[in-house]
């Protein structure tokens, strides 16, 4: 597996609004002078991007993603414009867009796309996501079978709008990870000495040992019921099959572990507990307040 390098991602809230327009963009993802950006909104807000000249006639490649409550699994739906504006808002009229619930809009800044651009970059988008299946994939073309070779280098801008959508929640474009796969990291073990380590977080408290190895969490543990909305892909797979193996049972709006379980990383383990994507060699700590990480680092030496 190749390294994976660091990325920065830089979110600007143009009205200071969390809940409201975000504009995000990978730094890194500049090619031919473009720059990736993804505007992201409620559907609710669309009105608020509309207010925007600037985004009534570009080309752009938009994701339309939501989730029926009876659905298996969520949906989205991917298409081009040359004027996003009007193309939204004719989706927005459309009643079989009921599932619809969050918006993102890629567009380039400094050179923009072009047609060619965004035809490669809506077939890329139907294509992976099709590939991936984390969700109910809709569009009013199919994608060219021939549309798979990098485009001048446009695979990379691609790269840089599935890295967006995953940050900010809607993995539509990556591939589902296994959260309990061990990492490199993983194979240095803290020594086996019984001692006992601790995750704490909301609605969630849980004791953990090394044993040959791997990380077991201790029966007893609790673990937070819900699952914050960007892990739903990858955390809460895991837990919904420890819940059906009887490993993890509900108790008073919490998840509590029924018996020992074993974990092939410390990651996985926190993950499950805090119900999120979680670094457990720095959430995982001894009496004293000492992440795994500190231990690891002073045995080493």
């Amino acid at each position: 597996m190749a390294e994976l390098q660091e990325t920065v991602v830089q979110i600007v809230l143009p009205k200071g609004d969390p809940g409201g327009i975000r504009i995000a963009e990978v730094r890194e993802s500049k090619v031919r002078g473009i720059i990736v950006q993804a505007i992201v909104f409620p559907r609710e807000r669309l009105r608020e991007f509309k207010q925007n000249p600037a985004w009534a006639k570009c080309f752009s490649v938009y994701l339309l993603a939501g989730r029926r409550d009876e659905a298996a699994k969520p949906e989205v739906y991917i298409g081009q414009s040359t004027k996003p504006r009007e193309r939204l808002t004719n989706h927005d009229r459309d009643p079989a867009k009921v599932y619809w619930e969050m918006t993102i809009v890629a567009i380039a800044s400094a050179t923009p796309f072009d047609r060619d651009d965004i035809a490669w970059l809506e077939c890329q988008c139907i294509q992976k996501a099709r590939e991936v299946d984390r969700f109910d994939v809709h569009c009013d073309r199919n994608p060219d079978p021939e549309c798979v070779a990098d485009f001048g280098g446009m695979m990379h801008v691609f790269d840089g709008l599935a890295t967006l959508a995953t940050v900010l929640g809607y993995p539509v474009l990556e591939p589902v990870e296994d959260i309990d796969r061990p990492s490199a990291q993983d194979e240095i073990s803290v020594t086996d000495s019984g001692e006992e380590f601790h995750c704490r977080g909301k609605d969630a408290d849980a004791t953990g040992v090394w044993v040959q190895n791997h990380f077991m969490v201790r029966k007893g543990s609790l673990a937070r019921h819900d699952v914050v909305p960007c892990a739903k892909e990858t955390v809460e797979p895991m837990r919904k099959k420890l819940v059906d193996d009887g490993i993890l049972y509900e108790e008073g709006g919490k998840l509590r572990f029924a018996q020992d379980h074993t974990f092939r990383s410390v990651s996985g383990a926190a993950s499950v507990v805090l119900g999120r994507p979680a670094d457990g060699w720095i959430e995982w700590e001894d009496k004293n307040g000492k992440t795994l990480d500190d231990i690891r680092a002073s045995q080493s030496h």
